[in-house]
């Protein structure tokens, strides 16, 4: 699915009656086409601000928040140790344990850091930019990925993204679908802004 910002009505037409939950990061931007996306009695949370907006011009909750939605939002200065160290612990130790994975679009090295933003502002970038500051050596994970320890030669870098570069807003707002939580990885979308899981 191409994410244009617009995608309420091809994500109900996938998934009738809409998906469970939506994790935007976009902001106002598509904050209301996010809100019309989610089925009933399900949530909306808005955690970033990447389409470069901070205030609605217009917001009137009775019209903008369809009936029995929930919006809400995360804030990640609420995060301390004390609340949050075991969550985060388990993050580390799945990622020491290669049960997640990056998508990684290049790695560069501290000289080309100038580079490495002129490739997150043109919108370039189809996966994360890493900045390594102990090599001059830079790194493009599709063709030159470096095995993660214990993987057994099983590469830590993502694949290749396969929908090129198309979205102003990469990997900014992802969709669930409680059923299958538990049961498989997410595919993204075109743009790779959303993660749909169908019920």
């Amino acid at each position: 699915m191409l994410d244009t910002g617009e995608i309420a009505e091809e994500v109900r037409r996938r998934v009738p009656g809409g998906v469970d939950a939506a994790l935007d990061l976009v902001g106002v931007v598509t904050l209301h086409d996010s809100l019309r996306a989610v089925a009933r009695r399900d949530i909306v949370c808005n955690s970033g601000i990447l389409g470069n907006a901070w205030v609605f011009e217009r917001f009137e909750p009775l019209v903008d928040i369809p009936s029995t939605i929930r919006l809400s939002v995360y804030d990640s200065e609420t995060i301390t140790a004390a609340n949050s160290g075991t969550a985060l612990q388990r993050i580390v130790d799945g990622v020491a344990a290669c049960r997640y994975r990056v998508n990684l679009d290049r790695v560069f090295s501290l000289d080309e850091i100038a580079e490495a933003h002129r490739t997150m502002k043109e919108s370039r970038a189809t996966g994360k930019l890493v900045v390594r500051v102990w090599s001059a050596r830079a790194v493009n994970p599709r063709s030159e990925a470096t095995p993660s320890k214990g993987s057994a030669g099983r590469s830590a870098a993502a694949p290749a993204s396969r929908w090129g570069r198309a979205s102003r807003w990469p990997r900014a707002r992802w969709w669930v679908s409680r059923p299958e939580l538990s049961r498989r990885p997410p595919r993204w979308s075109a743009a790779g802004r959303r993660q749909l899981r169908p019920a």
